[in-house]
């Protein structure tokens, strides 16, 4: 069968017994559908789609609405949360992401910090940070094939935290072939692992 056919799920205890199920009102009445995102199984797929990302917050790990979209169409709501903006280009509700902001509408966002010497913004919690190369070491002991939490094994548990983390970091954008030393002072972080 498929999942969520109003066909076979005629009332909205039925439908949301699948948790990929929601009862909607359609222009028939209240139908099931399928929830967003949830027609993704894979990572690729689902962070591929503008409004989905990989929640890696359950397990087993399962494709998501993100955070801001929840708010689509609440534009009072979604400008109040500190970590979304109310796009009216595209009416909906997006991620804020400071780096997109010019110098007023950086100084603007208390969220946000206008480096003065690089000229560009960035989040608050990263502003006085100087240039940073980062390099981290990994564990290749046997332990680290044992099981780690959700994850088979110590690998994919630091390489799932390393991909979460780096996805917030204010990166250069510059290959690893430039070197420490001839590194611009440019107030951002490159990352080797």
């Amino acid at each position: 069968k498929k999942s969520c056919d109003s066909a076979v799920f005629k009332d909205q205890v039925s439908c949301t017994k699948d948790t990929r199920c929601q009862w909607v009102s359609g222009i028939a009445g209240f139908v099931c559908a399928p929830r967003p995102c949830t027609i993704h199984s894979g990572e690729r797929c689902c962070d591929a789609e503008v409004d989905c990302h990989w929640d890696v917050s359950v397990t087993p790990a399962q494709c998501s609405l993100k955070y801001c979209a929840t708010m689509n169409g609440d534009q009072q709501k979604c400008n109040s949360d500190a970590e979304c903006v109310y796009d009216t280009t595209g009416d909906k509700c997006v991620q804020k992401e400071c780096k997109k902001l010019d110098q007023c509408g950086c100084r603007k966002d208390a969220d946000c910090y206008w480096n003065t010497d690089k000229q560009f913004c960035t989040l608050s919690k990263y502003g006085q940070c100087p240039t940073l190369d980062v390099v981290v070491l990994v564990d290749g002991s046997a332990s680290m094939e044992q099981s780690f939490g959700r994850h088979p094994n110590g690998f994919d548990a630091v390489a799932e935290m390393m991909r979460d983390w780096v996805r917030e970091l204010p990166l250069s954008g510059e290959k690893a072939s430039v070197g420490t030393n001839a590194a611009p002072d440019t107030g951002k972080v490159r990352v080797g692992v």
